[in-house]
């Protein structure tokens, strides 16, 4: 049974100094596996869009896609903030 990971971006957003470097470091586990998963998910909104039939079934893969798209580039920069707090420390 595949488990999927619950995604909470103001977990993301909380992200401070003052953390330790343990803390961070499971932080950014967790995140990666995120990204992991929002990336397979944008892929598999692309290949639903390719196998598509009929007007309503594009039209909420093209949905699909943005979403999932979205989500990506939202955990990316996450990941990027995260990475520049980390060098901070």
């Amino acid at each position: 049974m595949n488990r999927t990971l619950r995604w909470d971006p103001k977990k993301w957003l909380r992200v401070n100094r003052w953390q330790s470097r343990s803390s961070m470091l499971t932080d950014v586990v967790l995140l990666e596996q995120h990204i992991d998963r929002a990336r397979i998910d944008w892929d598999q909104a692309h290949q639903n869009y390719n196998f598509a039939i009929g007007e309503k079934w594009i039209d909420h893969s093209i949905y699909t896609i943005e979403c999932a798209e979205k989500k990506y580039m939202f955990l990316l920069k996450q990941a990027r903030k995260l990475q520049e707090k980390e060098r901070a420390l």
